[in-house]
């Protein structure tokens, strides 16, 4: 049976050896149910913790699970398309939404329009050409109704005089509240109702007569209302007064606005996705984001300064214990960090080191941490996953492993001997410095014999390579340094950023790879400007350092010089043993 030909013709790119979509129109964004979810770069990602506007990733998330999935996605850029005239302009991300955009010929943008219109005007903007969260967000202020929400719950600062306001913080008081929308504690139709019920009861059971009611009656009664509290006189007040009708009005109002509500809550809700959506489609259905040099991705939180680079791919983590365990197989250097604020406020950033060495970074050493809204916070190492960072830093890693060695051999000796001296006038003796014997120094001379011999063979096949000397060098720097190089070249190959996101809570469907130049371009090393004049006259440069290092630059050059001619003319240790003389019989 022949495939069906797809109704729609993507457009691929490839960048950092990943295949992904490339969208770039309305039409793009129409058939994203089309494509195949294998296709997609992640399949779910979290709404908290990312650099995205949260009530927006709140209002994708339909099942309100505290995760954002392709269905919510499509789901998203289908309401947005309906009622757009262009799909193509969620893509552009700007953060105002102009009025012509709206589809005013379907019935969900005419519905909108007329919102933004009446808003506008409200706000004093009569004939404005776009309209913002500035002008959204607050939708009491845009509809001119303080107070209601038209969800049928008014607070206290609903009401417009005091009289109505005290009322409603005695039913609240008395029979509870109920919170709204916007976190703000009122009343409902019901619980007013609960509470002229109780008050009217409670005065007609002090209007009997108390003769007919014994005392302990009279007790229990009072103890058993909700609105005992505020007395018989408030309570006279409350029932004869115009308190009842007044909230009765207030109701009216709040139900009269719930429609007018839904259209200013669809009006935000249009205007956050044609603000936000093109970030969350080039981060989930695409990366592009992540590998564009103007953008950065959602995951990535600010920018780390620390040993002399900038590393960009730093992410937001809870705890960094449990995100090592499965970020440590991203192969890529990690270092976890606390930073803090002066004012108390606290995150924790997993940052990556794909440039440089590591060679001064520890736990506990200090830098600075700028995040998307360029506030600085002070940053501190906590944990570090120890991965190669570079091949060259993997070449040189067995000298300076040698080099700690032998400085931490020396250390422990010198430690040992400055341990071993008795103080003066501590009294104890001293003892007797031990004799070598015999066997010792023969023992000593055998070892000593033994390294001269061996290091003469490796001498002597060295030169005996002739004009293949520089070869023979480079072979031994390479099996020095190779299987190192071998290892980080194979870690560097398999670096990803799927753990690492993952770890976060992301299911990243694709291998997203950081090779060597994306690397390079994630973490950024200190360099001079163009232009810049360099004044090399150092006057506190250590010049007995350098002096010694020419000095033993030049040993070796005369040490070399003097193995050749020894070579040239046969004389130790490459002159050949005679040969031995046969003993007479």
């Amino acid at each position: 049976m022949q495939a069906t030909a797809p109704s729609h013709a993507w457009k691929f790119v490839r960048i950092s050896g990943l295949d992904q979509v490339s969208l770039e129109s309305g039409a793009d964004l129409l058939a994203l149910g089309e494509l195949d979810p294998k296709l997609w770069v992640a399949l779910s990602c979290p709404v908290k913790g990312l650099e995205l506007d949260e009530t927006t990733l709140s209002l994708i998330d339909i099942d309100g699970d505290g995760r954002i999935r392709v269905p919510e996605v499509l789901a998203a850029v289908r309401w947005a398309a309906s009622r757009l005239k262009d799909a193509g302009d969620l893509l552009a991300g700007a953060d105002s939404l102009p009025l012509d955009a709206i589809q005013g010929a379907a019935p969900e943008g005419a519905g909108i329009l007329a919102t933004a219109d009446k808003i506008l005007r409200q706000l004093g903007r009569e004939g404005a050409s776009t309209v913002s969260l500035a002008d959204t967000s607050d939708p009491a202020r845009a509809l001119g109704a303080a107070g209601l929400t038209g969800d049928g719950i008014v607070a206290p600062g609903a009401a417009t005089d005091a009289d109505t306001q005290t009322l409603i913080h005695d039913i609240l008081g008395c029979v509870g509240g109920v919170a709204g929308a916007a976190g703000v504690v009122g009343i409902t139709e019901e619980k007013a109702a609960a509470f002229f019920s109780a008050a009217e009861a409670f005065l007609a059971a002090r209007a009997t007569q108390p003769s007919l009611l014994p005392l302990a009656a009279w007790s229990s009664a009072d103890a058993a209302s909700p609105v005992q509290a505020l007395g018989t006189a408030r309570l006279q007040a409350v029932v004869s007064g115009g308190g009842k009708p007044a909230l009765a009005a207030l109701f009216a109002r709040d139900r009269e606005l719930a429609s007018e509500f839904k259209g200013v809550a669809d009006l935000d809700r249009l205007v956050r996705y044609h603000r936000d959506l093109r970030s969350l489609l080039h981060n989930f259905v695409n990366f592009s984001d992540f590998y564009s040099p103007d953008h950065r991705a959602i995951f990535q939180s600010g920018v780390l300064y620390l040993d002399s680079r900038s590393c960009e791919l730093c992410i937001r983590v809870d705890d960094p214990a449990s995100h090592s365990t499965l970020a440590s197989t991203s192969n890529a250097y990690i270092a976890y960090l606390d930073c803090r604020r002066a004012n108390g406020e606290t995150m924790k950033v997993a940052a990556c080191f794909t440039q440089g060495d590591s060679d001064y970074l520890f736990v506990g050493r200090n830098g600075v941490f700028y995040d998307r809204k360029s506030r600085d916070w002070d940053a501190t190492i906590t944990r570090i996953v120890d991965n190669p960072i570079s091949i060259r830093q993997a070449f040189f890693a067995p000298y300076k492993k040698f080099i700690r060695f032998v400085g931490w051999q020396i250390a422990k000796r010198a430690a040992a001997a400055d341990s071993s001296v008795v103080p003066a006038g501590a009294g104890a003796p001293v003892p007797p410095k031990p004799k070598l014997d015999v066997g010792t120094v023969a023992a000593l001379g055998v070892a000593v014999g033994g390294i001269s011999a061996a290091f003469g063979s490796i001498l002597g096949a060295f030169f005996g390579l002739g004009i293949w000397m520089p070869v023979g060098f480079c072979g031994v720097i390479l099996a020095i340094s190779g299987p190192s190089m071998i290892i980080a070249r194979l870690k560097l190959r398999q670096r990803s950023l799927g753990p690492l996101l993952e770890a976060s809570g992301w299911a990243v469907n694709s291998r997203v790879k950081i090779n060597i130049p994306l690397g390079v371009s994630l973490t950024d090393r200190a360099a001079l400007p163009r232009g810049t004049r360099l004044q090399r006259k150092d006057p506190y440069k250590d010049r007995a350092a350098a002096r010694n290092r020419w000095a033993l630059f030049a040993l070796l050059v005369i040490a070399g010089a003097a193995l050749v001619g020894a070579r040239v003319h046969h004389r130790w240790p490459f002159e050949p043993k005679p040969a031995a003389e046969a003993k007479p019989r």
